[in-house]
């Protein structure tokens, strides 16, 4: 695992310098990760932040001063699964889509771009599907 975060140096609120501070990991693992990465090559918060900005999105629980806030960490916790998977097996977002020509898309997962499912699915299939649990 690798862990890093970006501290930033603010004068007069502007920022004046920004430093990547390693938490987890080696330097090599983070340069190997860094250098694969199609999206990125150095360490940035935008992908935390936008995956933030879904949760908040699509679990109004997580929103501050809203009825539906969530007070019991149980209700909580199931709710932030539920989105969690609803987000990695039933959402397509635009960015994972694959382009077939002519306008044209194969429109994916995160969990189909990763290779963990071949379709995507139904809020139904995903609410019925039974964990094999062993133990």
């Amino acid at each position: 695992m690798n862990y890093a975060t970006v501290k930033k140096t603010r004068k007069k609120g502007r920022v004046v310098e920004v430093r990547t501070v390693l938490v987890a990991g080696s330097e090599e693992t983070l340069a190997g990760v860094l250098n694969a990465s199609p999206c990125s090559g150095t360490v940035n918060t935008s992908f935390v932040e936008r995956y933030n900005g879904s949760a908040r999105h699509f679990n109004a629980r997580k929103q501050r001063k809203t009825y539906s806030f969530s007070k019991q960490s149980e209700e909580h916790e199931a709710m932030s699964w539920l989105m969690v998977t609803h987000y990695n097996f039933c959402w397509q977002p635009r960015t994972l889509r694959l382009p077939l020509g002519d306008r044209r898309y194969r429109h994916r997962t995160p969990a189909m771009a990763a290779g963990l499912t071949d379709h995507s699915w139904s809020v139904m299939e995903l609410l019925c599907f039974q964990l094999m649990v062993s133990g």
